[in-house]
């Protein structure tokens, strides 16, 4: 299913349009509110490279280990908190560590 963000000023059916026009990159610009720059963009990627694609980063640049995902499912159960409220709290609350690999610091 696609999900486009509501504020989405290039669909794929809009990207495609753009990629097919002829007319100067200003008005086309103008045409859609966006910049001559994603204009370029899209001519450059071509009509058929017009595909909804995911922003989501390929890999995560961290991930929880058992203990820390314990550590965080046991919070939210006991607290009701959303992961991003317990994430606002453990960072103004929590002290932070001192230890490091090579021992402490």
């Amino acid at each position: 299913m696609l999900h486009i963000h509501p504020n989405a000023r290039t669909t794929p059916t809009v990207c495609a349009e753009i990629a097919r026009s002829t007319e100067a990159s200003g008005t086309v610009a103008r045409r859609y509110g966006i910049s001559t720059e994603t204009v370029r963009k899209w001519r450059k990627r071509g009509a058929a490279d017009c595909l909804d694609r995911s922003a989501r980063p390929h890999r995560l640049p961290w991930k929880a280990n058992q203990e820390e995902r314990v550590v965080v499912c046991t919070l939210r159960r006991v607290t009701n908190f959303p992961l991003d409220d317990l994430i606002s709290w453990s960072s103004t609350s929590c002290p932070t560590s001192t230890v490091t690999a090579s021992g402490a610091s």
